[in-house]
């Protein structure tokens, strides 16, 4: 259910953006092996299915094979709901010849651990400052750490949330019917539009 929702509203920017999905395919996550839909979204089953098909008409085997994947994709999109799964679905990609594309994913993808997280290495993700670490998180962190020592977590997300509503309710209410309101929060930079509904930009990693 979570892959459907994220691959429609991905599908529905990509093309108001002028690009064209070529390919999709859904895994589960509960396996750790993905080398069926990678292959076949990526077409190195077809390119094995032909050299078996040649070696089938020659009558021989032919040595040094390589299969190739396809070469009309711009970049890949690579959406897990955990990063454990994004941990295993990164490497898999670079096995099967696609590590020198661009690839990119959701912030669910990425937990502050850096013992596990060599696998996403180049992986393109946004994400909160609160996860990201800056000026402002840093800072907050070691006061929420020195206020309450066993709940100040980095993966506390919504720790970032309440600590950004208070700080755009302090903006309204200093400046009330504004539109002109900016915010550089722990959940991202905030602002507001037209209709006041408050809009999130979140950085990139």
């Amino acid at each position: 259910e979570w892959g459907t929702r994220v691959l429609a509203a991905f599908n529905q920017e990509l093309q108001a953006g002028g690009g064209t999905l070529l390919a999709q395919t859904s895994y589960d996550p509960a396996i750790t092996d993905y080398a069926e839909e990678i292959t076949k979204t990526l077409r190195i089953s077809d390119s094995e299915a032909r050299h078996h098909r040649l070696e089938s008409i020659l009558g021989t085997k032919l040595p040094n094979f390589e299969p190739r994947r396809r070469e009309d994709i711009e970049f890949i999109f690579a959406a897990a709901q955990t990063a454990s799964t994004e941990r295993l679905l990164r490497p898999q990609l670079r096995f099967y010849r696609a590590g020198d594309v661009p690839t990119y994913a959701t912030s669910s993808a990425f937990e502050p651990d850096p013992r596990a997280n060599e696998d996403l290495e180049a992986l393109m993700f946004p994400d909160m400052p609160w996860m990201l670490g800056g000026d402002l998180a840093d800072a907050v962190r070691d006061v929420a750490r020195a206020a309450w020592p066993n709940s100040a977590s980095r993966r506390d997300r919504l720790f970032a949330f309440g600590f950004d509503a208070y700080r755009l309710a302090v903006a309204l209410r200093e400046r009330p019917g504004s539109a002109n309101i900016n915010v550089d929060g722990l959940t991202g930079h905030l602002t507001l539009d037209t209709d006041h509904h408050v809009r999130r930009e979140l950085g990139w990693a």
